[in-house]
């Protein structure tokens, strides 16, 4: 699931995902996600990383995995690689570590 209120922005990260073989579910707000993860468990949350605690919060007792990301071009060269490690369950302190 991609949370992102810019639709230029959802629309590009979902592109890019979706060139990844990933499936996506654009959502344009955190109360629209948490809503939807009610009936559904993603694999994965994509938000921007001013929103990933309400997301966090909002989902609890669930722990669907969250990768906060500010959408720039070095971040989208890096998004894949830290879904496919939430996805794989590395913990969020080593997604960034494991690439250096």
């Amino acid at each position: 699931m991609v949370v992102e209120s810019d639709g230029a922005t959802r629309t590009i990260t979902e592109r890019l995902l979706a060139s990844s073989h990933f499936a996506v579910a654009p959502v344009a707000s955190v109360e629209s996600a948490l809503s939807i993860c009610r009936g559904l468990a993603p694999s994965v949350i994509v938000c921007n990383e001013g929103d990933e605690t309400r997301v966090r919060t909002g989902l609890k007792p669930r722990d669907i995995p969250i990768v906060g990301t500010n959408v720039g071009p070095e971040s989208l060269d890096q998004l894949v690689d830290r879904i496919r490690d939430a996805v794989r369950g590395v913990p969020a302190d080593h997604r960034e570590s494991s690439r250096h």
